[in-house]
């Protein structure tokens, strides 16, 4: 697995670090839900985050699987340079914008 191929996976797997830190922090009941004003209007347990972040977790290790896939046919040289950086691109920024997701989720209940 190439270098980019860890880091990526390191993101990927992200989700279960921030989750097992926020069940740590996170009091026992934490907002849910926000209306139009930002204000919270839905709460629960703090172990429902754990829903969202196996969600999560399994959309990366979806984009992680295919990345691996896509990297096998990069060695094979089968797409072009431009085509391998533009489609990594993709990849890495969709895994980081989901882990921000889950992470913003957790700082906004602290």
């Amino acid at each position: 697995m190439s270098v980019q191929g860890k880091i990526l996976l390191a993101l990927c797997l992200l989700p279960i670090a921030v989750t097992a830190v926020a069940l740590l922090v996170l009091p026992k009941t934490i907002a849910l839900h926000f209306g139009l004003a930002l204000d919270p209007d839905g709460y629960g347990s703090k172990y429902l985050m754990s829903i969202d972040s196996a969600l999560i977790l399994a959309m990366n290790l979806v984009l992680f699987f295919a990345y691996r896939k896509d990297e096998k046919r990069w060695d094979s040289g089968e797409a072009s340079t431009k085509k391998r950086a533009a489609t990594k691109a993709v990849y890495f920024v969709t895994v980081i914008l989901l882990d921000a997701i889950l992470v913003t989720f957790m700082i906004v209940n602290l």
